[in-house]
Parts: structure tokens; sequence; C-alpha cells
């Protein structure tokens, strides 16, 4: 968050303003989708997964910035990644 200068504002979590309901769209339109899922249990649909799914990526990811190797496999524990370092 920066200021019309290009002033930065929140340099950490305890200065950023996380934005409320009062500033989002003031009308929503929910849309009911009627059809199953071939991939879900009895045809369900995932609702709340979509942000988890770059998190492990993103471990992967600063892992290998930090240690020049990249794992593929979960969990990336930390035998995991001795070993990994290790035949490297």
């Amino acid at each position: 968050m920066f200021d019309e200068a290009g002033q930065l504002l929140a340099a950490t979590w305890m200065e950023y303003v996380v934005p409320h309901t009062s500033q989002a769209a003031r009308k929503l339109e929910t849309v009911i989708v009627e059809v199953p899922s071939e991939h879900g249990p009895l045809g369900a649909r995932g609702v709340g997964e979509p942000p988890v799914i770059p998190t492990a990526a993103a471990v992967a990811n600063a892992i290998a910035d930090a240690t020049g190797v990249r794992l593929v496999d979960l969990p990336m524990t930390p035998p995991r990644i001795l070993a990994a370092i290790s035949s490297s």
C-alpha cells in the first residue's frame, strides 16, 4: 500500500488494513449451479479449497531458492530436504 507520492504506508502486517465488506461491491449475485461434479463424492463440488492450491508450490519455491534443490513430493519435511541437498 503506497500513498500518492509513492511512500510505503504498510511495511508490516501491523500497519496493513484488512479490507472490510463495506469496501466490496454493494450488490452480489448468487448463482446456484446444480450440475453435479463427476470428480467429487456424491457429485459435490469444492468451495474452500482454491486458496490452498498455491501454498505447496510457494513453499517448494522458497526451499529451492534457499537450498538450490527442487522438491516435488509432499510433505516437504526437514529429512526430505536434507536428503535432497545431500544427493545434489
